[in-house]
Formats: structure tokens, C-alpha cells, sequence
């Protein structure tokens, strides 16, 4: 079976979970009779990886995502008829996010097969309708599940969100969560430690984008209360984004409790998970939530919003606690108990890591997905 899948972003290239989604999505599907064609963004290349047939496609110079995703919709298109007629026919086009629906869309009716959409994120849920250009976004992905014969969500509640925001009859709706590879994790890189924190110091991390959505002004008010007791807590925020603007927020806040180097490269990411005490994951809204996953592969528990597969993904007082969205007092409370009590932390972490390897594996998620091709083809 041929299916194209389309993504703006796949490793190395990437801003957040979608990437290691589609990569993790991909090389599994390779080993289950699926050959995976992945049409993402990039220097224009070709190569085969870990038995992804991968094609960056280069676009030219656009003044927003949506004339971005335009463009490439039509290198999309192009390409993905030129896998069809080179491998006697693709069976399925998949859609991740709303930046790959113009091309997908237009690549599976061009060519007459069926075409799946995953909605990993909605852009009410992201930053809300509130101009014309918000409102163009919301309207592809509702294009984007009007016209597939599949739609798949990666959270449960998320999934209910979705069905009712996009009126998605109940019988096309699917829930399939994100996965991770957890031997991804086990091969902790040499992290230069002292660079980021003293050797008494415990690590709390926060890793993902710097955006208002992803909570961390709440984080960082909340630290300054937790540092109070807990002299010997470091807290380092790695993400891209807005870094600059959160850096200066941070350093006046906390000074010399944190560090923010902002966007980091993969190995140094595990790096950090392997050596933190706890994860922090404020969002506001958050349809699924990758990091408390990659962070409980790598042994460590995350304080969580109470919000959307953040709740499914950290089990309070399990895998992990759960905070108030939005309230700095929810998430020092929930810091300080860890904190505060290290023998319990790392048995949540010991937890968390047992239950990532049994319910989000990658074979799982592949299968399921698999699954849902053959029901169209």
C-alpha cells in the first residue's frame, strides 16, 4: 500500500510535536506493508530513511502560513502525481494539520483516492477567531474535514471538541494519540550539566514553544514562589518562539534560578529530560501534549495542565500532578509537593515511565492508523 503523507514539518525540521509525530508515524508504518511517501517542507531533496520514501519540497518567499501553504499545495500536487504514476498508483493521501490540507486535498482528488486528515491542533483552541486571518485557518481545517473520508484527533476530549466544532459525523471520527519511541530516550547523549545548573541544583524543565498559549509567563510567576522554600530548584526553558521576549521576563523575575537557552537541538533536549527532577507543562489548551510523554520515556514526571490530553497523558498522582490552567498559585503548589518529597516523585517518574512503553508505542498507534487506510482503499 502507497500512502503519501503530508506534513509542513519532519525531522530535523520542526517547531514542535508535529515533527516527531510524522516521523514516528512514518517509520513504523514501513515495517507494517505500508510504504510511507512523505512530502514535507525543505531543501529540495530526496532520500530514503529508515524505510520512509522522504521528499523535501522548496517554496518560495510568502508574506503569511496561508499564502505558504498555498504554494505548497501546488508542489503537493505536483509531486505527489509524479509518485503516483512512478509506483502504479498511491492508495491514500493523509493530511497532518491544516498547512498540508490546500495540497493533500487537491492531490487525492486529482488522483481519486481517499483522503485522511489529522487534526493535531484547531486554531480556536490555538489563539481564538478574532481577525480574518485566524478566521481563513478555521476555515481550511473545516475544509480540510469536510473533504476527508477519515478524520483522526489525537486526544479523546479533543476528539469530542473537534466533532462538534467541524460537525463531523460521529461515523468518520476517529481518536489515535500521539506516540513515542522510547529507545529514542535511552541513549542519553553527555549533557555539560554545569553549563545550565550547579551540581546541588534539581532541574524543573520546561520545554516547548514560547508562546502565551503554552503557559510559561505562568510558569515563571509561579517558580519565583516555589524558589522561596525550595533554594536548591533551577528552572530551564527550552523552546522556540518568542524566547527573547521570555528570557528578559524570566531573568528579571528569577535572575540566577533560571536559564532559558531557547530553541535546542534534539540530543541536548534528552539531555535535559534525563537529568530533570520534573517537567512543567502549563498550556492553557493543549489537544494532546507530546513533552509530558517524551518526559516520561526519559524517567521524569511532569506537573501538567488540567487540560485536554494533558489530562489523559499525566495520571494525578500517578504519572504525574495536574495544575489549574492559567493560575501560577495551582502550579506552585503542585512544584512544592514534588519538591518536597523526592522519594514519591520518583515514583511517579518510574510510573510514568512504565506507562508510556505500554499504551504509546508507536506499534500501537501505526497499527491503528493502518487500520483506518485499509478501511478506505
Amino acid at each position: 500500500m502507497n500512502v503519501v503523507e503530508v506534513t509542513w514539518e519532519y525531522p530535523p525540521v520542526k517547531s514542535g510535536g508535529l515533527a516527531e509525530h510524522c516521523r514516528g508515524l512514518s517509520e513504523e508504518l514501513a515495517s507494517q506493508s505500508v510504504q510511507p511517501h512523505v512530502l514535507t517542507s525543505g531543501q529540495e531533496t530526496r532520500r530514503k530513511r529508515n524505510g520512509v520514501d522522504l521528499h523535501r519540497l522548496e517554496t518560495g518567499q510568502t508574506p503569511d502560513d496561508v499564502s505558504w501553504a498555498m504554494q505548497f499545495g501546488r508542489r503537493v500536487q505536483e509531486k505527489g502525481i509524479e509518485l503516483d504514476r512512478e509506483n502504479n498508483g498511491v492508495d491514500v493521501v493523509h493530511a497532518h494539520d491544516w498547512m498540508a490540507v490546500p495540497g493533500a486535498a487537491g492531490l487525492a482528488e486529482a488522483l481519486d483516492v481517499p483522503l485522511v486528515f489529522t487534526l493535531h491542533s484547531m486554531q480556536r483552541l490555538r489563539s481564538g477567531l478574532g481577525s480574518d486571518y485566524e478566521s481563513a485557518i478555521h476555515n481550511i481545517e473545516w475544509y480540510g474535514t469536510y473533504k476527508a473520508d477519515e478524520v483522526i484527533c489525537v486526544g479523546k476530549e479533543f476528539r469530542d471538541r473537534a466533532g462538534q466544532e467541524f460537525e463531523i459525523p460521529d461515523e468518520k471520527l476517529h481518536y489515535i494519540p500521539n506516540g513515542v519511541d522510547p529507545e529514542r530516550f535511552g541513549d542519553v547523549p553527555d549533557l555539560k550539566r554545569s553549563r545550565i545548573a550547579r551540581e546541588e541544583e534539581r532541574i524543573v524543565l520546561y520545554a516547548g514553544r514560547m508562546l502565551p498559549e503554552k503557559g510559561p509567563q505562568h510558569l515563571v510567576e509561579a517558580f519565583d514562589q516555589v524558589v522561596d522554600k525550595h533554594r536548591d530548584a533551577k528552572l530551564v526553558m527550552c523552546g522556540g518562539g518568542h524566547e527573547q521576549r521570555y528570557r528578559e521576563m524570566a531573568d528579571s523575575v528569577l535572575g540566577d534560578k533560571v536559564c532559558v537557552p531557547g530553541f535546542v537541538d534534539e540530543s541536548v533536549l534528552k539531555g535535559l529530560m534525563a537529568e530533570s527532577y520534573a517537567n512543567v507543562t502549563p498550556s492553557l489548551s493543549e489537544p494532546f501534549g507530546l513533552v509530558p510523554l517524551e518526559a516520561a520515556a526519559s524517567g521524569t514526571a511532569t506537573v501538567g495542565s488540567r487540560v485536554g490530553g494533558i489530562k489523559e497523558t499525566v495520571v494525578h498522582g500517578y504519572t504525574g500532578l495536574h495544575s489549574e490552567p492559567g493560575s501560577p498559585e495551582s502550579i506552585s503548589h503542585e512544584l512544592d509537593r514534588m519538591l518536597s518529597d523526592p522519594g514519591w516523585t520518583d515514583w511517579m517518574s518510574k510510573k510514568a515511565e512504565e506507562r508510556v512503553k505500554e499504551t504509546y508505542n508507536w506499534s500501537l498507534v501505526s497499527s491503528q492508523t493502518a487500520d483506518i487506510y485499509r478501511s478506505v482503499a
